[in-house]
């Protein structure tokens, strides 16, 4: 596949942009699925198996990173107009990737008050392209271009990114309320900054700034709960809204 990227760009035996093009996409969402797919359960295998070194697994997500980062590059240079809706997919497993390399972070210290950590900067990549995701799926169905009951994979369409989305928001809460007393104001805060911009709701008001930490945290799960509830609703198999 490497080999076969490296033709691509270079043109050799390929003199239609679009068709290259095409193909370059192709080679580095399938590069990007190779190199993801290695550190799926966190884990080395064979004798004897082995748990994944944190550095291993970021190293492995980087690397899938950089591959379908390239993919949407590729497809942000085409003239076609629908072409900027083709990267849903894309930007769906980058938030995977910055997810994962954000796990890889999870018991970095609070340093100071204000400061961000790099568990934050990458979490928030992950929330950011989930919601790029769901954007631009949302106008494939909407024109016809993505027909849900056709995937594999996200098989559920701009369904998959809301709950892909919503989800990754309640791990935040998750991992917040995880921290020992020293550091829960901290990691509480932080989870907000990370949550509240993408609610289900819309409601982004400012006003709940004021509001206090607990019944912020309790706002926000509340939207996840609603999130779920909407995915259900749309797709009645959807079984995983329910866990």
């Amino acid at each position: 596949m490497c080999l076969t990227l490296y033709l691509s760009q270079k043109g050799l035996g390929l003199s239609d942009a679009d068709r290259r093009n095409a193909l370059i996409v192709e080679t580095c969402e399938g590069l990007g699925t190779g190199a993801y797919s290695e550190q799926l359960g966190s884990q080395w295998y064979g004798y004897p198996m082995q748990i994944m070194p944190h550095i291993v697994k970021r190293d492995v997500a980087q690397t899938a990173l950089v591959c379908y980062s390239h993919a949407v590059k590729v497809n942000s240079n085409k003239e076609d107009a629908k072409a900027d809706n083709e990267s849903w997919d894309l930007f769906f497993m980058m938030g995977k990737c910055h997810e994962k390399i954000a796990g890889t972070y999870g018991d970095e210290a609070f340093s100071y008050p204000d400061s961000m950590r790099v568990y934050e900067t990458s979490m928030r990549s992950a929330l950011e392209s989930y919601s790029k995701s769901l954007l631009q799926a949302q106008a494939c169905e909407k024109d016809g271009s993505l027909l849900v009951e056709q995937q594999g994979g996200s098989s559920h369409g701009a369904m998959e990114a809301v709950y892909r989305l919503h989800a990754t928001r309640l791990k935040c809460l998750i991992d917040a309320v995880q921290h020992g007393d020293d550091e829960r104001e901290q990691a509480e805060s932080e989870a907000l900054r990370l949550t509240e911009p993408f609610s289900f709701s819309g409601n982004t008001d400012k006003a709940s700034e004021h509001g206090s930490v607990r019944d912020r945290v309790w706002g926000v799960a509340v939207d996840v709960a609603n999130a779920m509830v909407h995915c259900r609703t749309k797709h009645s198999f959807f079984h995983r809204s329910i866990y």
